[in-house]
C-alpha cells in the first residue's frame, strides 16, 4: 500500500498506514482490535452481567451486543486492510493496458483520501450511529443508574462500529471513483481479450464481501435466543445499498467504455456487411459468414468485465447474512422448544 506522503493533500485512513510496518498485519491489527475491544467491556460491566437496566431485556442480550461490536471492529480492521493490498495487486495487473499517463497518478491515490472528505465519512458515521442508539436517554443516564457504565459502553461501541464502517466505506467509495476514471480514459480495451479487464470486477467483488460478511455478524445480537427485527432492519437498509454501490462503481467507467467500443466495432461490421459480395462464389460467401459470425459475436458480449464465476460468487455473498439471520432466527425456535420441554 502507498503512503500518503507522496501527496500531503491526501491521507490513508487508519489503520492502513499499518499495514507495511506489522508482520502479517491482517491478523495482528484485528487481534489487538479485538482484544482492546474485550477488554474495555470487560471493564465497563458488559460482558456476561449480573444485572441490567430497563434498556434491556436480559444479561445475555448485553453480552450479545458486545461480542456484535467486538467482532464487527475487529473484522472490519483486518478486512480493510487485506482489501485495500489486493485492491493495489488488481489494479498493477492492469499495468499493461494503460494508455495514458494519468493512470499512474490515479493508482497513487488508491487508499488514500483528502482529509476533508474523510471527516466528512466520519460525520456520516456519526449520523448514523445517532440514528441508530437512544444516546440521549444513555447519556442522562449517567451517574444516576448503577449500570451507566455497561450502559454508555454499548452506545459508545455502536458509535464505533457505524463510524469506522463509513471510514471503510468511503475509503472504497474512493477508490470505485478512482477505478472508474481509470477504465473510462486509461485503459486500452480489446473486446476479444475481455479477461484481460477482470480486475475491475476483482475489486468491486471483494468490497461486497467485506460488507455482506460484517452484517453476516450481526445475529451474535440474539445471543439472548430472541430474535429482533430492529437490530437487522437498519443495517441492511444501509449495507445491501452500500455492498451494491461498492460492486458496480469500481466496474461503471470500463463498463461505459465497453458499451462505446461495442458500438463502434458494431458499426464497423454492418458497414463491412452491407457492401459485402452476395454472390455464391466460396471466396464471397466465406467472407460474408465470417462477417456474420464476428457481428454475433460482438452482439452477445456483455460489458460489464465479470463473468458467471463472478456473478455466482456476488450471488453467494449477497445471501449470505439472510442465512445467518434465518440461522439465528431457527437457533431461537429451537432454544424456546427445548426450555418448554424441560
Amino acid at each position: 500500500m502507498r503512503s500518503a506522503a507522496a501527496n500531503p493533500k491526501l491521507m490513508s485512513p487508519w489503520p492502513l498506514g499499518l499495514g507495511g510496518r506489522l508482520p502479517y498485519p491482517v491478523i495482528s491489527v484485528s487481534l489487538a482490535v479485538g482484544v482492546v475491544t474485550l477488554a474495555y467491556y470487560v471493564v465497563s460491566g458488559a460482558w456476561f452481567p449480573d444485572e441490567h437496566s430497563q434498556f434491556w431485556t436480559s444479561p445475555r442480550q448485553i453480552t450479545g451486543m458486545a461480542l456484535t461490536y467486538v467482532l464487527i471492529l475487529s473484522y472490519l480492521s483486518g478486512f480493510f486492510i487485506y482489501g485495500a493490498r489486493r485492491t493495489v495487486e488488481s489494479v498493477s495487473e492492469l499495468r499493461p493496458l494503460f494508455s495514458a499517463i494519468e493512470a499512474e497518478t490515479l493508482v497513487a491515490r488508491l487508499n488514500q483520501m483528502p482529509r476533508y472528505r474523510f471527516w466528512i465519512a466520519t460525520g456520516v458515521g456519526v449520523l448514523l450511529g445517532y440514528a441508530n442508539i437512544d444516546l440521549r436517554t444513555v447519556t442522562t443516564s449517567v451517574g444516576v443508574l448503577p449500570t451507566w457504565p455497561m450502559d454508555l459502553s454499548l452506545a459508545l461501541g455502536s458509535m464505533a462500529v457505524w463510524i469506522f464502517a463509513s471510514q471503510v466505506v468511503y475509503t472504497g467509495i474512493e477508490n470505485g471513483l478512482t477505478l472508474t476514471r481509470l477504465g473510462r480514459s486509461c485503459i486500452e480495451v480489446d473486446l476479444f481479450q475481455m479477461q484481460r479487464l477482470k480486475p475491475f470486477a476483482r475489486v468491486g467483488i471483494l468490497s461486497t464481501l467485506m460488507v455482506m460478511g460484517a452484517l453476516a455478524i450481526t445475529p451474535l445480537q440474539a445471543l439472548d435466543a430472541e430474535f429482533r427485527a430492529v437490530n437487522y432492519t437498519f443495517a441492511f437498509a444501509v449495507g445491501l445499498p452500500v455492498a451494491l454501490l461498492l460492486l458496480v462503481l469500481p466496474m461503471w467507467g470500463i463498463h461505459r467504455r465497453l458499451l462505446e467500443e461495442k458500438a463502434r466495432a458494431l458499426a464497423q461490421a454492418d458497414a463491412s456487411i452491407a457492401i459485402a459480395e452476395r454472390d455464391h462464389a466460396a471466396n464471397a460467401l466465406t467472407y460474408l459468414n465470417a462477417l456474420l459470425e464476428r457481428r454475433a459475436f460482438l452482439q452477445s458480449l456483455h460489458t460489464w468485465p465479470m463473468d458467471l464465476r463472478g456473478i455466482a460468487r456476488v450471488g453467494l455473498y449477497l445471501i449470505i447474512p439472510p442465512l445467518a439471520w434465518v440461522g439465528a432466527a431457527l437457533v431461537e425456535i429451537a432454544v424456546q422448544a427445548l426450555v418448554k420441554a424441560v
